[in-house]
């Protein structure tokens, strides 16, 4: 079921400040504004499902395997046996997903600041979670990635930072620090890795 969503069918995605993109919408399944982002749950013409945040399409249907899989995937094969993974962001649930499909995986926690966005895309993304959030394995913390960070003492095989991008001002800025990257050390267990979504050096370059 569709929703109400500002009279547009264009979703115009800005690459860099002389680049957009411009997405064709067939559908609006959710739309809202949270004290932390503006979030869209679409249909695009070409593209299927996707989770767009503050203008930005995090994934869509017809390609999320491939981000998803190259993320927790390389990751997960070079520890060889990870039990215990921590994911900051990955609201979609399909980061845990892929966690999720290696049998030495005993513990997943999913550290998402936006408890809306979770919800929307457990009820409306089954396609992209495929019932992870119904493994007892999984526990989705609401929590500030950096505050669970610090205030949780718990060590992690594997630590995968599927974030949005760090926009300024938006939520996610302070995870692409030296001081953060410092901090998920000190998180992961001898032999750990750390993964991230590392957005593009032509989109932040000041974060690269």
């Amino acid at each position: 079921m569709s929703v109400t969503y500002p009279a547009w069918h264009w979703i115009h995605e800005w690459s860099t400040p002389g680049t957009v993109h411009l997405h064709s919408v067939k559908s609006v399944y959710a739309f809202g504004m949270t004290r932390y982002q503006t979030y869209l749950v679409v249909e695009f013409d070409d593209l299927g499902k996707a989770l767009v945040i503050d203008g930005k399409v995090q994934s869509a249907a017809v390609d999320e395997f491939v981000y998803h899989e190259s993320l927790v995937q390389p990751a997960m094969l070079a520890h060889g046996s990870p039990r215990r993974v921590l994911i900051l962001g990955g609201g979609e649930g399909a980061t845990a997903r892929e966690a999720l499909r290696f049998p030495s995986v005993e513990r997943v926690v999913m550290v998402d600041i936006d408890e809306e966005v979770v919800r929307a895309c457990k009820e409306l993304l089954p396609e992209w979670h495929r019932g992870a959030f119904d493994d007892p394995r999984l526990q989705v913390v609401i929590d500030d990635a950096e505050h669970y960070l610090r205030s949780s003492g718990e060590r992690f095989d594997i630590i995968v930072a599927d974030l949005v991008d760090p926009q300024a001002g938006g939520p996610a800025w302070r995870l692409y620090t030296k001081e953060s990257y410092e901090l998920i050390k000190s998180r992961l267990n001898p032999g750990g890795v750390f993964v991230t979504q590392a957005t593009s050096p032509v989109l932040t370059p000041k974060v690269h």
